[in-house]
């Protein structure tokens, strides 16, 4: 893509024009590689007056407008253990919950929560036995040390 025509040349253009020399000709006269470049500013200036670039609108529009950001913030600061969960119920909130946390910490820039609970014992393996004794499987639950705790297996029936 060629890069855009500097408000010089699209000043010229215009002048050109009103003068009343054809796009082709002006084309000619400033060696542009397209004509409908010129065309193109020729009907920017006749629908807006103006030979400025038209603004880029790229990209989604947000889900969240001001206001929703507004009672998004004055929510957490009224009830600041509410959960994004609930947050997104009560404010019946038209985006999914990873889209409300990375609003609230990149736009709002307010901090993370951080849940200090002490840690529990998590499953890390699931085995399964389908020839020894009769066993559907059975889960290892094994603590942070490694250690095995317990072996819950349930049998067929």
């Amino acid at each position: 893509m060629p890069a855009a025509l500097s408000r010089e040349i699209r000043e010229k253009i215009i002048i050109k024009h009103k003068k009343g020399l054809s796009a082709s000709v002006i084309l000619e006269h400033f060696e542009l590689p397209c004509i409908a470049s010129v065309y193109n500013i020729i009907k920017l200036y006749k629908e807006t007056g103006s030979i400025d670039h038209k603004p880029l609108n790229n990209g989604r529009k947000p889900m969240l407008t001001d206001e929703m950001l507004e009672k998004i913030e004055r929510k957490i600061e009224e009830q600041p253990d509410i959960t994004l969960e609930d947050l997104k119920e009560e404010l019946s909130l038209p985006v999914c919950v990873s889209a409300l946390c990375r609003t609230i910490n990149n736009k709002l820039e307010l901090p993370l929560k951080k849940r200090h609970s002490s840690r529990k014992t998590r499953t890390v393996l699931m085995l399964w036995h389908q020839e020894k004794s009769g066993l559907k499987r059975s889960q290892v639950l094994i603590s942070q040390n490694w250690s095995l705790l317990t072996r819950a297996a349930s049998t067929l029936e």
